[in-house]
C-alpha cells in the first residue's frame, strides 16, 4: 500500500512539472507567434531553441511517467492532471501549427530575397565585365 501511495505521488508530482513545462512552451510559442506577426523571423528563431530544450524535458518525464505509471492505479487528481495535459497539449499544438505556417511564410520571404539579391549581383557582375570588354581594345 505505501508503494502504491509513493508512486501515486510520484506520478502526480511529474504531471504537475508537466503541466508547468506546456504551459512555459505554450506561452513560449506565443511570444514567437508575435514576434513571428512582427516579421522578425530571427528573433522567432531563437525562441525555438528553449522549445527544443522544452521538448527534451518532456520527453524526459514522458519516460519517468511510462515506468512509473504502467503499475500504479489511477486517482481522481491523477485523471485530473492528465485532462490539464490533454487540453494543454492540444493548445500548444495548435500555436505551435501558427508558428509553422509563418516561419514558412517568413523563410518564403527571406529566400525571396535572397535570389533578388544574387540576381541583382549577377547583373552588375555581367556589366562590369561588359564594359571591361568595351574598353580593351580587342578587335
Amino acid at each position: 500500500m505505501k508503494k502504491e501511495k509513493n508512486s501515486l505521488d510520484s506520478l502526480e508530482a511529474l504531471y504537475e512539472k508537466k503541466i508547468a513545462i506546456l504551459t512555459e512552451l505554450g506561452a513560449n510559442l506565443k511570444r514567437q507567434l508575435e514576434i513571428l506577426n512582427f516579421g522578425d523571423g530571427e528573433g522567432a528563431a531563437k525562441l525555438s531553441f528553449q522549445n527544443e530544450k522544452f521538448l527534451q524535458t518532456l520527453n524526459i518525464i514522458d519516460e519517468k511517467i511510462s515506468n512509473i505509471g504502467e503499475n500504479s492505479p489511477q486517482n481522481s487528481k491523477l485523471i485530473f492532471l492528465s485532462e490539464k495535459i490533454f487540453s494543454l497539449s492540444d493548445e500548444t499544438r495548435n500555436v505551435h501549427s501558427k508558428v509553422s505556417i509563418l516561419f514558412e511564410r517568413s523563410l518564403g520571404a527571406l529566400k525571396k530575397e535572397l535570389n533578388e539579391f544574387q540576381v541583382k549581383r549577377q547583373v552588375q557582375k555581367y556589366l562590369r565585365n561588359r564594359d571591361m570588354i568595351w574598353k580593351n581594345p580587342t578587335c
